[in-house]
């Protein structure tokens, strides 16, 4: 293919190059929809950091699901994972406020709703990039790890997570949220696509 052409890939042949593991075209496909994507999350979350953290986890969850896109409008897809993600991030820092008023005795919002998300399952784009992520996986500390295999990879709620390890709902929630910033330290966007 020319590299002029790189631009006009179609989005089924885009997907299958993916499928069968070439990670150029992955960051073609990031490159062709980042700033859309980036401009709905940042609508929605108004905070710049926010809306980058969000959109990357957007980006990893597309990745893991692409395997499942069933060639019904990539981009808006693609964009009803990052608007979830995006709900699901305010959601979390809604219910932090809710446990606040609570705290001081105030109950103006209600019970806490476990975030909506899209399903992480064993069905991954390619065996190979799986396999990665998994081994990488194994790589974080202990209390990280266990974690993000329950939440993503065996798809438990924080509530189920916390009743099997003994944990507060909220130290689950924030072991969910120091992996994440352990991950983004160590390891590098690039091994991945």
């Amino acid at each position: 293919m020319e590299r002029g052409g790189e631009e006009n890939i179609c989005e089924d042949q885009l997907i299958q190059a993916i499928l069968n593991g070439d990670r150029e075209k992955y960051a073609l496909l990031i490159n062709r929809y980042r700033d859309e994507l980036y401009r709905l999350v940042y609508a929605i979350l108004r905070h710049p950091e926010d809306a980058e953290d969000v959109l990357q986890e957007a980006f990893v969850q597309i990745f893991l699901s692409l395997s499942r896109y069933e060639g019904r409008g990539l981009k808006t897809w693609m964009a009803r994972i990052a608007v979830n993600k995006a709900l699901d991030y305010k959601r979390k820092r809604s219910r932090g406020k809710e446990e606040q008023l609570a705290a001081e005795g105030r109950d103006d919002f209600g019970e806490g709703r476990e975030p909506v998300r899209d399903a992480v399952g064993e069905n991954v784009a390619t065996r190979e990039q799986a396999s990665l992520v998994r081994k990488r996986v194994e790589e974080l500390p202990a209390a990280y790890r266990d974690v993000i295999k329950a939440y993503y990879f065996q798809e438990k709620s924080y509530k189920e997570i916390a009743e099997e390890t003994g944990l507060a709902v909220k130290s689950v929630e924030a072991r969910l949220y120091r992996a994440k910033q352990w991950i983004r330290r160590h390891w590098k966007e690039e091994e991945f696509w």
